[in-house]
């Protein structure tokens, strides 16, 4: 057989082997896109899990955080105070007491402690809300008497260094970071005062503007700029190709995979035994490369796997630990509302907290003819958000359960028509007689 048709057969062979390499390799892609594809998916459920997950995570810190300021309601933390070898907290809360000329004392406190170490603040815990706030509100009025010499360690009769003294509320540690971000739009100057009130973060521009409540981080985004680095790119430029003629670099390359020189007068015989030499070293590595890429693929697809599952399980149980504390939060919030009264429609005229007060304890003496103490109320708040033309419910929370029950047996002698009172239900159970309601509603409407 000539030279010219063996090599033609040859090239027809090869170009059958090629085939079916080129072949197998779509195979194998194919099996890989689909493996990547059952990935994407599998990888998109994890995400949308675990974005409910973080949802109702989110949902459960808020209701902790709550929570936790309601039990905070009635502490005040004085900081800055140098601890000494023998100290009597009780005198150093007195005589801040007495310093500040306050209408509380320590009759009016259920106890008082450090929150740590060294010099950590002094944590005062009042019996209720109304003698903290007398307390807070001669501090700052002292202050500003004396804005010289403001309330310091002396003051206290500490004189082993003198140091400024700071009274404020105990804040939850989520609050504490919202106002420490809150300070930094102070110093950014988009905003000029900030400060922290019963447990809220407020922001105002200026002594004549409404001040902006801060309750969520969301709450501060719409203030905040967040400056993105400038990338520079670079591209890097492609190789260069050679320009020598592909038998020239075909030959180049045989020789150095195999050693065998190639001449101009090299025989049909030695190519063919070269290229099948080739041919099989291509399969081999071919088959080898494959096979890793294949191994890789799955171990990587594994392991994410894993990982995402563990994320998963982990977070199950800090949702499952966080929704026990959450409870036992929930249950002391629920012992705190067993003692609410609700009054709907007491004309909203008063100016502060004190006028509030005075205004319950005159609706209590003229509707339901009882004389009833400011130490038997606990706390007293409007509840919603003001309108003008809209008069908001007042939460009275009484200091006992039985003065609640006798506050609603009289609820009779109420003469009054706009002005009912009621107990303060949860939510829950608000619904639920919501629903029974309508389900009365329509039983006694008569069939047509």
């Amino acid at each position: 057989m000539p030279e010219n048709e063996k090599f033609a057969e040859f090239c027809s062979d090869m170009k059958v082997i090629f085939q079916e390499f080129q072949s197998k390799q779509d195979t194998k892609y194919d099996n890989l896109v689909k493996a990547i594809e059952a990935l994407t998916i599998q990888n998109e459920k994890l995400i949308e899990s675990n974005g409910e997950i973080e949802k109702i995570l989110q949902q459960n810190i808020d209701q902790q955080n709550l929570a936790r300021r309601n039990q905070l309601r009635n502490v005040l933390e004085v900081r800055h105070v140098p601890r000494e070898e023998k100290e009597d907290l009780n005198k150093i809360v007195t005589k801040l007491m007495r310093t500040v000329d306050s209408e509380a004392n320590m009759e009016h406190v259920r106890q008082v402690y450090r929150a740590g170490k060294a010099n950590a603040p002094i944590v005062i815990e009042f019996e209720n809300f109304n003698h903290k706030i007398q307390l807070l509100k001669s501090v700052i009025s002292y202050n500003k008497t004396n804005k010289d010499r403001k309330l310091n360690s002396k003051n206290l009769s500490i004189e082993s260094s003198i140091t400024h003294v700071y009274v404020s509320d105990k804040l939850t540690p989520k609050t504490k970071m919202l106002l420490n971000a809150a300070k930094q739009l102070v110093k950014d100057g988009s905003f000029k005062y900030c400060w922290a009130s019963k447990g809220i973060v407020l922001l105002r521009k200026s002594e004549d503007e409404t001040p902006i409540r801060i309750e969520k981080p969301k709450d501060l985004e719409k203030f905040q700029w967040k400056l993105l680095p400038k990338h520079t790119c670079t591209r890097t430029s492609k190789s260069s190709h050679s320009t020598a003629p592909y038998s020239q670099r075909a030959s180049q390359s045989l020789s150095i995979q195999y050693g065998l020189k190639l001449t101009e007068g090299a025989t049909m015989s030695e190519i063919e035994k070269l290229l099948k030499e080739l041919r099989l070293d291509i399969k081999r590595d071919t088959e080898e490369s494959l096979l890793n890429l294949e191994t890789s693929i799955t171990s990587k697809i594994n392991d994410k796997i894993d990982q995402n599952f563990n994320f998963l399980q982990r977070e199950l149980e800090q949702i499952k630990e966080t929704n026990s504390k959450h409870d036992k939060r929930i249950s002391a919030i629920e012992k705190i509302r067993q003692r609410n009264v609700i009054f709907f429609r007491v004309q909203e005229r008063e100016k502060s907290y004190q006028e509030l007060e005075g205004t319950v304890l005159q609706t209590i003496k003229d509707e339901l003819k009882l004389e009833c103490d400011r130490k038997e109320l606990e706390t007293v708040q409007r509840v919603g958000k003001y309108l003008k033309d809209k008069v908001r419910p007042i939460v009275v929370t009484f200091t006992t359960y039985g003065r609640k029950i006798t506050i609603l047996k009289n609820k009779k002698y109420i003469q009054t028509k706009t002005i009912y009172m009621k107990e303060d239900f949860p939510p829950q159970i608000l619904e639920t007689c919501k629903e029974l309601q309508e389900q009365l509603k329509k039983r006694r409407k008569p069939e047509k």
